[in-house]
């Protein structure tokens, strides 16, 4: 989602954008009318919520009216996860279905609607901090491939910019998506309909696993060889924390965007719509930029052919 958000604001650089953060967008309206669309939302801070308890306990309030909706994130149309929303289509666009005049769908409701149907993909995360640099591990980032739980690990503070001046050296590890089945199997992502919060203990279910493998591995990778550095230069960990990814890596492109063989992205012109990421140009942070950008392009281009000024996105 971010190589997407990305590649989309650098492609949309002609229209007037507002950053508004902390909002979970709860309805999106399409009027054939005025041509715009309404959008709806909550402010919800720094938490992941379900977009409809949210505006059923805080009320909904009007974002305001905008010239395109560009969607990044294929969790916006699966209903019951955190970011859901409606999506709705007003006069001639059909009667809310977004059909186009033959009854056919539009590009905007097919590809919402193959959102809507995409398989989760889940993966966890977990970060894990050391009170000073591992100096043992001769690597910044490893792709993991004898371990059950783990997939990747990397040394996050490696990262330009996330170096700490207490010296915390922070990894963070991606799990495999066998024990990401697994654990959801258990702790379904939603109950009855309803999302099921990542609450302290739901994640106690995953972090110590993962964290005791982790340090399985850091420890496993610092042992004899031409380091020479044993197990202890690897010491407990100061912070632990696991995080799930509901639908981290769809392993299966929508074929609005072209199945990952076309465009990249999906783009209805008529209704300003775009969907971008992942789920649409395929696995992959370089291929999600790719389809944000492509997106933002067609979606700018698309605003100044119909109205010949500065846009709101």
């Amino acid at each position: 989602m971010v190589g997407a958000s990305d590649g989309l604001l650098s492609a949309c650089s002609i229209a007037r954008t507002t950053q508004r953060q902390r909002v979970c967008v709860t309805s999106l309206t399409r009027s054939a009318k005025t041509r715009s669309w309404r959008v709806m939302g909550v402010d919800v801070g720094r938490k992941r919520v379900d977009a409809k308890e949210a505006a059923a306990k805080m009320g909904e309030r009007d974002l305001g009216s905008f010239d395109a909706v560009v969607v990044t994130d294929v969790m916006c149309a699966t209903s019951g996860t955190p970011g859901s929303c409606a999506l709705t289509f007003e006069g001639e666009d059909g009667d809310g279905d977004g059909s186009d005049s033959d009854g056919s769908d539009s590009v905007a409701a097919a590809c919402w609607r193959e959102m809507s149907a995409l398989p989760p993909q889940s993966l966890f995360s977990l970060m894990i901090a050391f009170p000073t640099p591992l100096t043992g591990p001769p690597f910044d980032a490893a792709v993991v491939e004898d371990s059950d739980v783990v997939q990747f690990l990397s040394r996050d503070s490696s990262k330009p910019g996330r170096g700490r001046d207490d010296g915390v050296e922070c990894w963070t590890a991606v799990s495999t998506e066998a024990f990401a089945r697994e654990m959801v199997a258990r702790a379904p992502l939603s109950v009855d309909g309803k999302y099921n919060p990542q609450t302290a203990e739901y994640l106690a279910q995953i972090t110590p696993t993962m964290r005791d493998e982790v340090l399985r591995l850091l420890r496993g990778s610092c042992g004899g060889g031409t380091h020479g550095i044993g197990a202890g230069s690897v010491p407990a960990p100061v912070h632990v924390a696991s995080q799930r990814w509901g639908n981290a890596f769809p392993s299966t492109p929508i074929a609005s965007g072209g199945g990952g063989s076309g465009p990249g992205f999906a783009h209805d012109a008529t209704r300003a719509f775009a969907a971008c990421g992942d789920f649409v140009g395929g696995a992959g942070v370089e291929r999600a930029w790719l389809s944000g950008t492509r997106a933002g392009e067609a979606v700018s281009e698309a605003l100044l052919a119909r109205g010949g000024r500065r846009a709101s996105l």
